[in-house]
């Protein structure tokens, strides 16, 4: 929404972000594969901004710099389309950060509701059905959420399995063994869920998961 800030998502603790597609989207003309451009325009700067002293309250007007830059006029010289306002390129910007940050909450969220502290012990998470909405443009931080909502946790480990997995730095094999203290480690297997167990999981070339998450899967497991 309108009013949705970085500080809401830290504060929440495991509540789940929905996001969709608006009537000011569908007026504005942006696209799905634009807003996810739009995610390496704005998502660093806005991440930045989450342990500033004045994030604590509306984050709007932190918008502005982003709207205005360099990178925003690159991105629609590029698309060859007009402009949206930048109130319809604020809406867009608060969905992609709803949809981001909403993945890992999920995550906390259902770890918390199946009694799993990764502050105990070192924890796996498979994603289940995971395509191009989870993979495309992926980076190795994109739950480092995580850290921040169980401080000195004793390591997270997030695999993404699908026949949609999208090539990317995350496309790499998952750990065999307990990873790294207070880091989130990420990997992705391109394939169906079947598959993986038998490739992987049954020649013991992957941890067994602590717990197994679908977002939308759909019939791709």
């Amino acid at each position: 929404g309108n009013g949705l800030g970085l500080s809401d998502f830290s504060r929440s603790r495991g509540a789940v972000a929905i996001s969709g597609t608006t009537d000011a989207q569908q007026a504005a003309h942006i696209s799905i594969s634009q807003e996810k451009q739009l995610n390496s325009v704005c998502f660093t700067p806005l991440t930045q901004l989450k342990n500033d002293g004045d994030s604590k309250g509306d984050l709007t007007p932190h918008l502005d710099p982003i709207i205005s830059g360099a990178n925003m006029k690159d991105l629609w010289t590029n698309a060859g389309r007009p402009r949206p306002s930048d109130d319809d390129l604020k809406q867009s910007l608060w969905r992609v950060c709803s949809e981001f940050f909403s993945r890992p909450l999920t995550i906390a969220w259902g770890m918390r509701l199946f009694g799993l502290n990764p502050c105990s012990k070192p924890l796996t998470i498979h994603l289940v059905g995971a395509g191009h909405s989870e993979t495309l443009a992926a980076k190795l931080t994109d739950y480092d959420e995580l850290n921040n909502m169980f401080p000195g946790h004793q390591g997270i480990e997030i695999v993404m399995v699908g026949p949609e997995v999208v090539d990317s730095p995350i496309l790499r094999p998952p750990l065999r063994a307990f990873g790294p203290k207070q880091r989130v480690y990420i990997s992705a297997y391109k394939g169906l869920y079947h598959e993986f167990w038998e490739e992987l999981m049954e020649k013991e070339e992957a941890a067994k998961p602590d717990l197994v998450v679908g977002f939308n899967p759909g019939k791709h497991i």
